[in-house]
């Protein structure tokens, strides 16, 4: 910004040396400059010229100055009637969910946005899958777009997590990051389609107690996850709705409120990549071929780097690219299918099949996809078209078992409920968690046997009246 002017230094970025600190200054718009000039700290009113940056004004007057302009910033880029705005690209279903969460969506777009805009550290976490890197890409297309149009220049790290848990090694490792730089905001941790566990109690207790955490999920919570549970964490079952309302498209959503962009692409490879209810595989051709890819690219490995949404959104928006990728996905996965076919075994539990496969069968030995969870949602697909919808498919891994239901199955076997039946009779030996049509089990290697045909037996209990 030109010319001399009054505004609040809202963020330090610590350089090599203090004439290297960059700092964000918050006055009709965003700007940044170097520290120079007098030493002011952050929360100060500064008057900015070009050739100096000095102090200005009563730490008060800087506090009620900073409120007024962060929210006039904030309401030019984002408008809480972005909500109705984006009504005509859903379907009347999403809608509707969507409606319900609209205010806890709208609250924590203001978090997210306060922290961009004041130069607060921001870490995106998603899960490597489809769904969460369909919500994590319409993030990243949202936040380059306001960057872009406000003049931001975002402090912000990308990381796809390979486990649904928010450790304590996941937070100091945060931690660092936002020790870079000091800011009038929190920093923010934004997680996308993680689940609850009891892996994550840590993480999330200390975070909470430093950083603004946001959580966006669509797993059914544990009973205890109540004592750690974020402020702005937004679940489709606490709004009437259940899993089907996938993470992601529960993140395009937000990316879209915040935004006003046309990310609905995103919500339905979401969709299609965790097998909803609401997956149109037939019409969504275009966000089909982006679910596969997004399942292939974030189950590979690239040079030991991890994948970033930025790379994803590299891919995707290539046709070219979009299309070699998914020709190669599809090959790979039609393998593993045929793989999958000869090693099955089939047993019979009154009218419903129960097929299971080993994977160590299906590994080709030269690629890291298809992931046996991405594989089992295949399988199920492929044997519900051979044999019907009396189908539950269960592959199997090392210490590791991905479970598959079909609709009708999930409405009568509530799988979640067996799997804790396990754990309670294993005194947690056994753990698992996941939808009511999509789980996974945890157990060691040497008694997965043994538990698959515990499995077995309480699938084949009939239902109490």
């Amino acid at each position: 910004m030109p010319g001399k002017y009054r505004g609040v230094l809202s963020s330090i970025k610590y350089g090599e040396s203090a004439g290297d600190d960059i700092c964000t200054i918050i006055s009709s718009s965003v700007s940044y400059r170097k520290m120079d000039g007098d030493r002011a700290e952050v929360g100060d009113m500064v008057e900015v010229s070009d050739e100096s940056m000095r102090v200005a004004g009563s730490r008060q007057e800087a506090a009620h100055a900073y409120e007024r302009m962060l929210s006039k910033i904030i309401k030019g880029i984002y408008s809480s009637k972005n909500i109705k705005m984006i009504s005509e690209r859903y379907n009347e279903s999403v809608l509707k969910a969507a409606l319900k969460m609209s205010e806890k969506l709208n609250a924590s777009a203001h978090v997210l946005l306060s922290a961009l805009v004041s130069g607060a550290p921001i870490v995106v976490r998603f899960h490597n899958d489809g769904d969460g890197a369909s919500g994590a890409t319409a993030l990243y297309r949202a936040v380059t777009h306001i960057c872009a149009i406000a003049g931001i220049e975002p402090r912000i790290s990308w990381r796809m997590n390979r486990s649904i848990a928010y450790s304590l090694e996941d937070f100091y490792f945060d931690k660092m990051f936002f020790q870079g730089c000091r800011s009038i905001e929190k920093p923010v941790v934004m997680i996308i389609d993680f689940g609850t566990n009891k892996e994550s109690e840590q993480g999330l207790a200390e975070a909470g107690k430093e950083c603004s955490i946001i959580m966006l999920d669509h797993h059914i919570p544990y009973k205890e996850f109540e004592s750690v549970r974020p402020k702005d964490y937004i679940n489709p079952w606490d709004f009437e709705g259940d899993s089907n309302f996938t993470a992601g498209a529960l993140a395009a959503v937000f990316a879209e409120l915040i935004s006003g962009m046309d990310l609905s692409i995103f919500e339905k490879s979401s969709f299609i990549s965790d097998f909803s209810s609401f997956a149109d595989f037939v019409h969504d051709i275009q966000a089909e071929k982006i679910a596969v890819v997004l399942d292939y690219l974030t189950s590979t490995k690239r040079s030991g780097k991890s994948v970033s949404p930025g790379y994803i959104d590299s891919i995707i928006s290539s046709a070219e690219e979009l299309d070699s990728t998914y020709s190669h996905a599809r090959n790979l996965m039609s393998e593993a299918i045929d793989a999958g076919l000869r090693a099955v075994k089939t047993h019979k539990i009154g009218a419903t099949s129960v097929n299971i496969v080993d994977f160590r069968h299906v590994l080709n030995g030269y690629s890291d996809y298809p992931l046996p969870g991405r594989f089992s949602s295949a399988m199920q697909r492929k044997f519900e078209s051979l044999n019907g919808p009396n189908t539950i498919t269960i592959v199997h891994y090392g210490n590791f078992a991905s479970v598959r239901l079909s609709k009708e199955i999930s409405q009568r076997v509530n799988i979640l409920a067996k799997i804790k039946r396990l754990g309670e009779e294993t005194g947690g030996l056994v753990s698992g968690g996941g939808h009511m049509e999509a789980a996974s089990i945890k157990a060691s290697e040497a008694s997965m046997e043994r538990t698959l045909k515990r499995l077995m037996e309480l699938l084949g209990e009939k239902p109490q009246q």
